[in-house]
């Protein structure tokens, strides 16, 4: 399903990430530390996903900051790429076995909802993966055997 966000939403969202990406900045997290592929925009598009899955599915986003194991969206947790080949990345100490993840890809204003999967089904050794992005090992679910 494709979404296209409006501008205001973008800006919304935006500012959302904008603040996020602040908060991790001030707190040290080593994403902006150690990885000089990881900036603000990781941070204001990833809410703009949130928003637009809130949008596909009628949902309400509070566009939350601080908020590190609350859902994203609804009782869901979303996970972005640009990449529109891209896999649902679930790390280690992250994942909820029992929640719900979504993954979305694009960049705005259009993203396309590509499927979920659960916390449990997604961290199988079939999907395991070393050495992304200089983190630490993670799941990487292709998108053929996300849920509809």
């Amino acid at each position: 399903m494709i979404v296209t966000l409006t501008p205001f939403e973008i800006y919304l969202a935006a500012q959302v990430g904008l603040r996020r990406a602040i908060s991790k900045m001030k707190s040290l997290q080593n994403n902006y530390i150690n990885n000089k592929n990881y900036g603000w925009h990781t941070d204001i598009e990833g809410a703009c996903a949130e928003l637009a899955l809130a949008k596909a599915k009628n949902w309400y986003w509070d566009g939350s900051v601080g908020t590190y194991r609350a859902p994203d969206v609804h009782d869901v947790q979303v996970r972005h790429t640009e990449h529109d080949d891209g896999k649902l990345i679930l790390r280690p100490g992250k994942t909820n076995p029992d929640e719900k993840y979504y993954l979305i890809t694009g960049k705005a204003p259009n993203y396309t909802v590509r499927g979920w999967v659960y916390g449990r089904d997604g961290m199988d050794e079939r999907y395991k993966f070393s050495g992304f992005n200089k983190m630490p090992d993670c799941w990487m679910v292709p998108q053929e055997f996300l849920n509809d």
